[in-house]
């Protein structure tokens, strides 16, 4: 077992324990399991925090930051 100064990306430190911890599924990045801070490949960061494959109702998948974004009203 080694020690690292920092996490591989798709893992997060866990404080309590001293471990690196895998990111929700679809996070490239994260800070905690429930906040992603960007998302792989074909997935879309939405407004909890998390990346899902596709963006809710009233939404349209940004593909130049992997996000999800409000529709214009009408």
């Amino acid at each position: 077992s080694l020690c690292y100064s920092s996490c591989l990306a798709g893992f997060y430190p866990e404080a309590s324990n001293l471990t690196c911890v895998s990111c929700p599924l679809g996070c490239a990045t994260c800070s905690s399991l429930t906040a992603c801070l960007t998302c792989s490949s074909s997935y879309y960061l939405r407004n909890d925090s998390l990346c899902y494959s596709s963006c809710p109702s009233g939404f349209y998948p940004e593909a130049s930051n992997l996000t999800c974004v409000s529709c214009p009203l009408g």
